[in-house]
């Protein structure tokens, strides 16, 4: 049912939808959910769902649900109890988040029920020394705190809120910050960071009289904001290669769309969605190694180290594996780094693991031949004449007539 509801959601790119759904790890019917020659009737709405079993205990065997995995990258995995007494997985069991039930849909957050997400981010390859990044932290926890304070029409969400105070103090572009200047240099300030959020959370939660923050900091998947500062996203490393084309879905009325096809983009119609499109935007990175030169145990050994030096809350990471050579490993690796991750979820790396992908890798020369091709896009036409676009701020729930 709540595949069914999300694609009714996303209709017309009016809203963007993302759904997690919780599984039992002893529930072999959840882990065929989108084995689709077996339920050919779920393909039509079954992607909706990001899948994820609930592993309750250490020594699941992780063999069946790895070769789902080795089809189409779900399921996920999630362990409840990690997430329900730790914080960062360097530090002792503190058991503050017993009462947590699941996460938000890219799983990075910890929550109750009725509780709500509250991410901030820092991008670390923005910094020029530790110093500017401690001085950037107070800025952008003030921020996450000062919407603590904010109630919402729901008296159960103000009554989570008060208690826990839950932020979300992310960091983006670890791939990249690591790469540069090594792991021993992100666990400095990593640590150093993590401890000056909780400094500045007893000296203002004082001060403005509530509770300090049951947790603080998490790594979120990050994505179009990362690119847009020039960050690899999250904990990962470019998703395309050196060249790629980023797909970004805009709604069929929005006035850029048009801007897009006149300046020679490839637009296409969403697959999913109706009154949609999608358009391509060719990409160049710097990086010198791209997420095809990291092994899967490299990606996920990152994301635990973010775990245990920096997230309270979770690290979302999506660790991509070449089909063929590494499929074999999946069962593996989870058993590895059983307990140094409050969850994961893998993915295959191809082009063609379904249509429009965010990222599709391409060559240099295909890459040339697109930006030659582009023209300017002046987008003054966004702002002035018939195809003005109002800025119109940010509610609750987001709609024509709902206001608080």
């Amino acid at each position: 049912m709540v595949n069914l509801i999300g694609t009714c959601v996303v209709a017309g790119n009016v809203r963007r939808s993302a759904t997690i759904a919780l599984g039992e790890q002893s529930d072999s019917e959840f882990l065929e959910l989108k084995n689709y020659d077996k339920y050919p009737e779920r393909a039509e709405w079954g992607w909706m769902s990001n899948n994820t079993v609930v592993v309750d205990k250490p020594g699941y065997d992780y063999a069946a649900a790895a070769e789902r995995i080795g089809d189409n990258g779900e399921p996920g995995f999630l362990w409840l109890d990690t997430m329900r007494n730790y914080g960062r997985l360097k530090d002792s069991p503190d058991f503050k988040d017993h009462r947590v039930k699941g996460t938000n849909p890219c799983a990075e957050i910890s929550l109750e029920s009725y509780e709500l997400c509250n991410l901030v981010e820092l991008h670390l390859n923005r910094h020029e020394s530790i110093d500017d990044f401690l001085r950037t932290i107070k800025f952008a926890y003030l921020y996450a705190k000062s919407i603590t304070l904010l109630p919402t029409h729901w008296a159960d969400t103000n009554a989570v809120i008060q208690r826990n105070r839950r932020i979300g103090t992310s960091i983006t572009g670890l791939a990249e910050f690591v790469d540069t200047h090594g792991l021993p240099t992100f666990r400095e300030w990593a640590d150093a960071g993590y401890d000056e959020i909780q400094r500045y959370d007893q000296e203002y939660s004082e001060w403005l009289g509530i509770r300090e923050s049951i947790r603080t900091t998490t790594v979120k998947p990050s994505g179009s904001v990362s690119l847009l500062s020039g960050s690899t996203p999250g904990v990962h490393w470019p998703s395309g290669g050196e060249y790629y084309l980023r797909a970004i879905r805009f709604a069929n009325n929005d006035p850029m769309l048009s801007l897009f096809k006149h300046a020679n983009y490839q637009v296409e119609d969403d697959q999913y969605s109706d009154n949609t499109s999608v358009v391509y935007f060719p990409v160049k990175t710097s990086m010198e190694r791209s997420e095809k030169d990291v092994s899967i145990y490299e990606k996920i050994h990152l994301a635990s180290e973010a775990q245990r030096w920096w997230s309270d809350n979770s690290v979302s990471v999506t660790v991509t594996f070449e089909e063929k050579e590494e499929r074999d490993d999946i069962a593996r690796v989870l058993k590895m780094y059983e307990g140094d991750l409050k969850t994961v979820s893998f993915l295959p790396m191809s082009n063609d693991v379904y249509p429009q992908m965010p990222y599709t890798e391409i060559d240099k020369d295909s890459y040339e031949i697109y930006t030659g091709q582009l023209m300017k896009i002046d987008f003054a036409a966004i702002y002035e004449g018939v195809d003005n676009l109002e800025a119109v701020g940010s509610k609750y729930c987001d709609g024509d007539n709902c206001t608080i």
